[in-house]
């Protein structure tokens, strides 16, 4: 994967979630993760076998509340509106526009699967 910080470990940071504050980790179950700044629009046929792989996308300030900051802070310090997270919390790939359906493509090439068009 290209782009800024893929490779390095990503922030374990304290967000509120459905009315409870604590590590992100500990509120949202996921396998895979997406973090982004803006809103997102994905196309369904990605989202359906994101969601299938364990796949979470979550929206900064709408999905979470960044509660101190720690995702926000280390997208801008990126240079980046969204990022891929694996299950290890190592990121997969980083967008600086927040294009997660490409994010999405690429891990799908990465796991073998055959390309959506």
């Amino acid at each position: 994967g290209s782009g800024a910080g893929v490779g390095t470990l990503a922030p374990q940071g304290v967000v509120t979630s459905g009315g409870q504050m604590g590590r992100l980790d500990d509120l949202v179950d996921y396998e895979w993760l997406v973090l982004s700044l803006d809103a997102v629009s994905l196309d369904v046929e990605r989202s359906e076998w994101f969601a299938a792989r364990g796949g979470r996308v979550l929206v900064l300030g709408v999905d979470v509340i960044d509660s101190q900051g720690t995702y926000g802070e280390w997208l801008n310090a990126l240079g980046c509106r969204a990022a891929l997270q694996r299950p290890d919390f190592h990121v997969f790939a980083t967008s600086s526009d927040g294009d997660i359906d490409s994010m999405i493509e690429r891990l799908r090439r990465a796991l073998g699967h055959s390309s959506l068009t």
